[in-house]
């Protein structure tokens, strides 16, 4: 309509309707269809970090009461009733009441009881022995996932920042991505030497010392941490488990074994783990 109030008609002629790049390279604009699509998947999805190489993980969700620890009550039990539907359960991972230790003061184990039901399900989720795991919790941090060591490493699981990189952490203050890749740690470590000893050793003082002596590298502080750990997890209630050895991607590198059996570990001098037949 002009401002005499003529009306007008006109007809513009957009040409075709494209499904490709314009020629004039401005990318197209998606149909509605498309973007209400999309919004509709991404509903409720969860927000996940950025991944900057592909890791292998469990894809199972993890209930936001494991990711708390707060379990208390009728829900609490419901809860831990219902664990098993949420995890990948490898042979002899079994789903166990949180029990106290016994040899840790009140604070100490007031700590261990909150965090506990996430440290059984990320351990199961990994394919590790749920006592060994906690055991090696306690001995790195105390169950403080805020805690930094004088050599920068953090968290739960005490993590260097170019390992939990590797393991594709990158919040290492966060308890479950910090148990996540202490758990796909330790496991690589389990894969590759088959030894419990070994693999903590590997844990504490670097793989490659242990591959080219195959023993327990002769340091004070490594001989000491992995003699705390098997008698963390001799003390406590899991001391017959056993994992299930798959491939295992850690970074780029992948580690591939046997099954093998983690019976009663108790000391560096035992011959444990055996090989499965």
């Amino acid at each position: 309509m002009t401002f005499d109030g003529q009306a007008v008609e006109a007809v513009i002629d957009v040409g075709p309707r494209m499904r490709g790049m314009p020629t004039d390279g401005t990318p197209p604009v998606p149909s509605m269809e498309a973007v209400l699509g999309n919004d509709f998947r991404s509903f409720g999805s969860p927000v996940m970090e950025p991944q900057e190489e592909a890791i292998s993980t469990s894809h199972i969700s993890v209930p936001l009461w494991m990711q708390t620890g707060q379990v208390s009550g009728g829900a609490g039990r419901a809860a831990m009733s219902d664990m098993a539907s949420y995890l990948y359960t490898p042979q002899a991972c079994s789903i166990t009441p949180y029990r106290p230790r016994g040899d840790f003061p009140g604070w100490l184990e007031a700590r261990r009881a909150q965090y506990y039901p996430l440290i059984q399900a990320v351990a199961c989720e990994a394919g590790v022995p749920v006592g060994l795991f906690d055991a090696l919790v306690a001995q790195e941090s105390r169950y403080d996932p805020l805690i930094v060591s004088p050599k920068g490493a953090v968290g739960l699981t005490q993590l260097m920042p170019g390992t939990a990189r590797g393991l594709g952490v990158f919040n290492s203050r966060d308890p479950l991505s910090n148990l996540r890749g202490g758990a796909r740690y330790l496991r690589a470590h389990l894969d590759e030497f088959k030894r419990v000893d070994l693999a903590l050793a590997a844990y504490n003082a670097g793989p490659g010392r242990v591959r080219s002596m195959r023993r327990i590298p002769p340091f004070r502080e490594t001989m000491d941490y992995v003699a705390a750990i098997t008698r963390g997890w001799s003390t406590g209630s899991f001391r017959t488990a056993s994992i299930q050895t798959a491939g295992l991607a850690v970074g780029r590198q992948e580690f591939r074994g046997r099954g093998v059996q983690l019976l009663a570990y108790t000391s560096t001098r035992v011959s444990n783990p055996r090989w499965c037949a």
